[in-house]
C-alpha cells in the first residue's frame, strides 16, 4: 500500500479559490465537497485532507473574508477627523467588500453559526471588529460618542453597515440618490445622533 498523499498550501489555496468561485456563481448550496473537488481538479480526499469537513472549509472561507476586510480597512488612510474616518471604513471597507464578494458577504454575515466558530475564523472576526473599535475609540477620544461605550457604538455601526449592504445587494431602493450617498448620509446621521445624545448606555 502506498503512503497517503500529503497536500500543501498550494492545494489549500486552489481549493479556497475554487470554493469562492462556486459561491460567487451558484451560492452557498453549490459548495459541496464533490463539486469543489471537481472545480479544483482534484479529489474529495484532498478536500477532506486539507479541511477535514465541509463545515471547516466554509469556516476557512469566512476567515479569509474577515482578513480581506481587515486589509481593506488598513489600506484606508486616517485624516485626523474621526467622524469622516469612521464613515469611510463603512463605505470603502464594508461596502466595498460586500459589493466585490456578495455571496461571500451573505455567507459570512448572515449564516447561522451553531456553537462556536472555528478558532482561526473567530480570531479573524475579532481582528476585523478590533479595527472598527480602534476607529470608534478615536471618535470617543474626540468627545463625539455622546458618552456611549466603544462596544455599543461599534456594534451599532456594524449593524447599520450590514443592513445597508444587504439592502443594496438585494437592489431594494428606498431612495433615488446614489447608494454611496445613502451610505454616507446614514452613517453620518448615526454618528451625529450618538454624539448629540449625551448619554451613555
Amino acid at each position: 500500500m502506498g503512503r497517503p498523499r500529503t497536500y500543501d498550501e498550494a492545494t489549500r489555496q486552489t481549493l479556497i479559490s475554487a470554493a469562492e468561485s462556486l459561491l460567487a456563481t451558484s451560492g452557498a448550496s453549490a459548495v459541496s465537497v464533490r463539486r469543489l473537488a471537481d472545480a479544483a481538479g482534484t479529489s474529495t480526499r484532498a478536500v477532506y485532507s486539507v479541511f477535514g469537513s465541509k463545515d471547516r472549509l466554509i469556516s476557512a472561507l469566512c476567515r479569509d473574508a474577515f482578513r480581506e476586510l481587515v486589509r481593506l480597512i488598513d489600506s484606508l488612510p486616517l485624516s485626523g477627523d474621526p467622524a469622516p474616518d469612521l464613515v469611510r471604513i463603512g463605505i470603502d471597507g464594508f461596502r466595498r467588500f460586500a459589493l466585490a464578494h456578495p455571496n461571500l458577504f451573505h455567507l459570512v454575515f448572515e449564516r447561522v453559526v451553531v456553537g462556536s466558530r472555528e478558532p482561526d475564523e473567530a480570531a479573524a472576526a475579532e481582528q476585523a471588529m478590533n479595527r472598527l473599535r480602534q476607529r470608534v475609540e478615536c471618535l470617543s477620544d474626540a468627545g463625539l460618542a455622546g458618552g456611549h461605550s466603544v462596544e455599543f457604538v461599534a456594534t451599532t455601526f456594524h449593524a447599520l453597515c450590514q443592513g445597508l449592504a444587504s439592502m443594496e445587494l438585494q437592489r431594494r431602493r428606498w431612495d433615488q440618490r446614489p447608494p454611496e450617498t445613502i451610505w454616507t448620509d446614514a452613517l453620518t446621521t448615526l454618528i451625529t445622533g450618538l454624539s448629540s445624545s449625551g448619554r451613555g448606555l
